[in-house]
């Protein structure tokens, strides 16, 4: 977990960094209220320590929003709904690449804010666990179209747990009123236009990623020819109704996310943590 730096977006550049107790007692910042104790000798008055996979983050109430020491920050006690948005904004800024809040994490940090009482909270994440993509220099204009439209009926797909992926089943027959376009496929040892031609560039970015997470493959085919996007073996190509590409998901929910940039069509996996 990146720490908090002196140019963060949620940071005041003229607020020092102060030291705080081993139980993120008083601090000598003058925006942050002295914590008071309770006869059961902890903070009251609304402190809030969340765990985000492995790093920790505080929330102690003071009179404005701004971060006091490393992953600790001051919030204002009384807030709006859009006030709590701006935090929980802010806050998701200091997250790893490889970490994202899940809704039910977001909506959990939000509530405590606005309930202002004293929260410890395991935020549920979801953490990246593959990233697979291929140099689209090497698909056609049509084929970079149709794998690149075949992804976005996966982008943002939920997978549940144990549960049958089908490529076929999630992506669809490829056809024109679905948004495909005439491409090159395999025809045996030679080439043939139809629609939908070119997609077996997404079900081999599929296979790419699942391969690097080591989930059980149910179904899979290669090429009749070589193709210039793969590697002879990392191939998988589909033909709705013919071939599909199948697999089991794991223990945790799977997120897909279509990547696209100006070099590269890829997908990225992300699992459930707790």
């Amino acid at each position: 977990m990146e720490r908090a730096e002196a140019n963060s977006p949620i940071a005041d550049k003229d607020t020092p960094s102060v030291p705080i107790s081993a139980t993120y007692g008083v601090l000598t910042n003058p925006d942050v209220e002295k914590p008071v104790r309770n006869e059961a000798n902890t903070y009251a008055h609304g402190k809030i320590v969340l765990h985000i996979h492995d790093a920790t983050f505080v929330l102690l109430p003071g009179k404005t929003f701004g971060l006091v020491a490393p992953d600790v920050w001051s919030y204002p006690k009384s807030l709006t709904n859009e006030d709590a948005q701006d935090i929980l904004t802010d806050l998701k800024k200091k997250l790893p690449d490889h970490i994202r809040l899940r809704e039910a994490g977001e909506k959990l940090i939000t509530t405590a804010l606005l309930a202002g009482q004293d929260k410890e909270i395991a935020v549920p994440i979801w953490r990246l666990s593959s990233n697979a993509s291929l140099a689209i220099e090497h698909l056609s204009e049509n084929g970079l179209y149709n794998a690149s439209k075949a992804l976005d009926y996966l982008d943002s797909l939920v997978l549940e747990p144990y549960a049958l992926f089908s490529f076929n089943q999630k992506v669809g027959q490829r056809t024109l009123e679905s948004g495909f376009i005439e491409g090159t496929i395999f025809s045996g040892n030679g080439y043939a236009q139809d629609v939908g031609g070119g997609v077996c560039a997404s079900s081999t970015i599929v296979h790419q990623a699942v391969a690097q997470l080591g989930l059980p493959i149910l179904e899979r085919h290669h090429h009749s020819l070589p193709v210039k996007y793969a590697e002879t073996g990392k191939d998988a190509t589909v033909y709705y109704g013919v071939l599909d590409y199948r697999f089991r998901n794991g223990e945790h929910h799977l997120l897909f996310e279509k990547i696209r940039t100006p070099e590269r069509l890829g997908l990225r996996f992300w699992l459930a943590i707790h």
